[in-house]
């Protein structure tokens, strides 16, 4: 038990230096910047994994395509939606138009 007394006391006089405070804060400051690299690190493996799906995509055997392909295959689908419900509303517009004018015309 003295032993583990006098451990103690010399752990404490060592926690108790600058040298130590300034090891420790450098500790820290590298497990923070480790953290960051691993977050980069599996940030870049997402974007490495995504450019393969989009690489690997389905396309006929002349064709590869570069990663906006994807991005333009979206706004397409979105564009042919709004044009389907411009048509629509077009249509409607078109019916009321006409039975107006048929109203009209007795």
């Amino acid at each position: 038990m003295a032993d583990c007394a006098k451990l103690m006391e010399e752990l404490k006089r060592i926690e108790s230096t600058p040298e130590y405070a300034e090891i420790k804060a450098n500790i820290d400051a590298i497990e923070d910047a480790l953290k960051c690299v691993q977050q980069l690190e599996a940030e870049l493996q997402e974007i490495y994994d995504l450019q393969k799906r989009i690489m690997n995509e389905e396309c006929a055997p002349d064709e590869k395509h570069c990663t906006c392909v994807p991005l333009l295959r979206h706004k397409c689908k979105q564009l042919e939606a709004e044009n389907t419900r411009l048509k629509e509303e077009l249509a409607i517009k078109n019916d009321v138009i006409k039975k107006l004018q048929d109203k009209r015309t007795f």
